[in-house]
């Protein structure tokens, strides 16, 4: 049987969060990215969102090692909700709103998330999969209320 490692210890862990964090502290008011080539925010300002989220999430109930499936089609969801998942150290399945909803489906049960989290621009696949995972416990949307979801931005 394979022995799980810890993500401090595997090769494969995501750092991202910590070179926001550490170039928020080092060079705060330097765009760390630009969206839509109209919205700038800073390290200091894209931490700041981050830490808000991951909040949001740890308060809706996601915890350090939960599978939590991802489908954000919003670029600037993907770096603030990806970002403050791997910050809580929550196993991410990033999804892509391009998949067929079989797909979806499929990745989600293997990948045996029992949390999921969405932006409102994909929520008609959602109602489309949900019905068929019945593992995943908690709903989470971001981008306003949704009947069944935890509100996100409501928290953070």
């Amino acid at each position: 049987m394979a022995r799980a490692i810890p993500p401090s210890q595997s090769p494969f862990s995501n750092y991202a969060y910590a070179i926001l964090t550490a170039n928020a502290l080092r060079t705060p008011d330097k765009v760390a990215l630009t969206y839509c080539g109209e919205q700038s925010f800073t390290y200091d300002q894209l931490n700041r969102k981050v830490n808000r989220v991951a909040h949001a999430l740890l308060a809706a109930g996601v915890e350090p090692g939960m599978r939590v499936a991802s489908l954000m089609n919003e670029t600037l969801h993907v770096a603030e909700v990806y970002l403050a998942q791997m910050k809580l150290g929550s196993i991410v399945a990033a999804l892509n709103p391009y998949w067929p909803a079989d797909t979806l489906r499929q990745v989600v049960e293997h990948s045996e998330c029992t949390a999921f989290v969405y932006d409102a621009t994909v929520e008609k696949l959602i109602d489309e999969i949900r019905p068929d995972l019945p593992g995943v416990k908690l709903w989470l949307r971001v981008g306003g209320p949704s009947e069944g979801s935890v509100d996100v931005d409501a928290l953070a």
